[in-house]
C-alpha cells in the first residue's frame, strides 16, 4: 500500500535511531489554503514521544519574540531528529511551508502563511492543527493564535481520543508541546507555549524539558509494506515467514535490477 492510499488514523512505522517507532496518518494534502502548495503528501505524527531540553527556547527571552523558526526546537527537529531517520527515508521527507506567528509579544499579532510560511521537514504541530485552536476550541478562544487548520484526524475529536496520546510518567500526564505560543502572555511570559494534555485541554506552560511529537510529510507514492515505510534501499522481504530488511530487486529483460531502476511497460514500450 502507498501512503496516499492509507486511511487517516492508520499506523505506520519509521526507524528512529534504528528502532521502529509508530506514526499515525493525520491528513492528506493541504489542510486549507493557508498552506503553501508544497504541502503535499501524507502528514504523519509520531505516536511515541521524544523528551528534549530544547523546546524551552521556542521563544527567545532575550528578544521577547515568539519566533518558532528561531527556536532551538525547530533547529533540533530539522537536524538532529531528521538525522535519526534512515538515510533513504530522510531523502523522501517533504519540505513544507508552515504557518507561524512572526510578531513580537502582545497584540495585534501576525501569522505568516502560504509561501511566506517557515520551511521545515520535521516540525511541531500547531494548536489548531491538533484541534486545540480558537476556531475549534471556542471556550478558550482568547488563548490561541491561528497557525493553520485542523487536520482531518482531529476533526470531531473527543476527550477520549486524546487519552491515546497521553505522555504518562507513572500516573502523571506530562502533556506534549505544540509550536503555538499563548498570545495572552508577553515580556517575561514569552516562554509560554501550549501543551496538549491527556484530557484534550491545551494549557500554557514553561518547562526545562518537553515532550514533543515530531510531525512530517511523506510522499503519497511511498510504499508501506507490513506496516513499515519502504524505499528501494530498505524494502523488507519475507524470509522463513519473518519480515527482514532487504533490497528489492526485479528481473527485467533477463537482468536483475534494483527496484528503483525497475522497468515498466508504457504504451507498449519498456521504460525505466
Amino acid at each position: 500500500m502507498r501512503i496516499g492510499n492509507m486511511a487517516v488514523g492508520s499506523l505506520l512505522q519509521l526507524r528512529v535511531k534504528g528502532e521502529l517507532m509508530s506514526f499515525r496518518v493525520m491528513h492528506h494534502g493541504k489542510p486549507s489554503e493557508v498552506y503553501d502548495d508544497s504541502f503535499l503528501g501524507g502528514t504523519v505524527l509520531m505516536l511515541d514521544w521524544q523528551e528534549t531540553p530544547y523546546y524551552q527556547n521556542v521563544s527567545s527571552s532575550q528578544t521577547g519574540k515568539r519566533n518558532y523558526p528561531a527556536s532551538a526546537a525547530y533547529s533540533w527537529l530539522g537536524s538532529t531528529f531528521l538525522g535519526y531517520l534512515d538515510e533513504a527515508v530522510q531523502e523522501q521527507v517533504v519540505e513544507v511551508k508552515l504557518p507561524y506567528r512572526t510578531d513580537t509579544d502582545g497584540e495585534p499579532y501576525d501569522v505568516a502563511a502560504g509561501s511566506d510560511g517557515v520551511a521545515a521537514k520535521v516540525w511541531l504541530p500547531s494548536a489548531v492543527e491538533v484541534a486545540r485552536g480558537s476556531s475549534y476550541q471556542t471556550d478558550q478562544s482568547t488563548f490561541y493564535v491561528e497557525e493553520g487548520a485542523v487536520f482531518d484526524y482531529w476533526k470531531g475529536a473527543s476527550a477520549e481520543q486524546y487519552t491515546d496520546w497521553a505522555c504518562l510518567d507513572g500516573d502523571e500526564d506530562d502533556g506534549w508541546a505544540t509550536r503555538t505560543m499563548n498570545k495572552n502572555y508577553y515580556g517575561s511570559g514569552s516562554l509560554y507555549y501550549n501543551w496538549v494534555s491527556q484530557n484534550g485541554l491545551c494549557i500554557p506552560g514553561t518547562r526545562q524539558k518537553g515532550n514533543i511529537r515530531p510531525c512530517l510529510v511523506l510522499p503519497d507514492e511511498l510504499l508501506v509494506v507490513n506496516g513499515n515505510v519502504t524505499t528501494a534501499a530498505n524494502f523488507p522481504v519475507k524470509v522463513g515467514g519473518v519480515w527482514k530488511d532487504g533490497t528489492a530487486s526485479v528481473k527485467c529483460g533477463g537482468v536483475w535490477n534494483a527496484a528503483a531502476a525497475a522497468a515498466s511497460k508504457v504504451d507498449g514500450v519498456w521504460k525505466e
